[in-house]
């Protein structure tokens, strides 16, 4: 879930040597580091691949221009796409379900 979510102050270009070491750019942080409540030894944007990074792109372009990335119906698609547009999704209302308690929590 993190892939689709990735705050922008963990871009790769903007961390200063200092924040590589204590994010575990290139090997586990000594202290270990607070992202999404979780304590991480590795900078999240390690852990995504290329073929993650397509993935998203492709989820949004369909979402956008509702289409399928490949021409037929859901039955012709890849079935590992089909998978990772469905994971996708599901982690997109997983947040949206998380951010809208918290507003109601805010609330009370």
């Amino acid at each position: 879930m993190m892939a689709v979510f990735l705050p922008r102050e963990l871009d790769c270009q903007s961390c200063t040597e200092y924040q590589k070491k204590a994010r575990g750019c290139k090997e586990d942080s000594p202290t270990g580091f607070m992202f999404n409540d979780e304590v991480l030894k590795r900078c999240p944007v390690k852990l995504i691949t290329p073929e993650t990074v397509a993935m998203i792109k492709l989820y949004r372009i369909s979402k956008n221009f509702t289409t399928l990335p490949f021409s037929g119906g859901i039955a012709l698609q890849p079935a590992k796409l089909v998978q990772a547009l469905d994971h996708i999704e599901n982690c997109i209302n997983l947040h949206q379900r998380e951010e809208f308690e918290k507003i109601k929590n805010k609330r009370k």
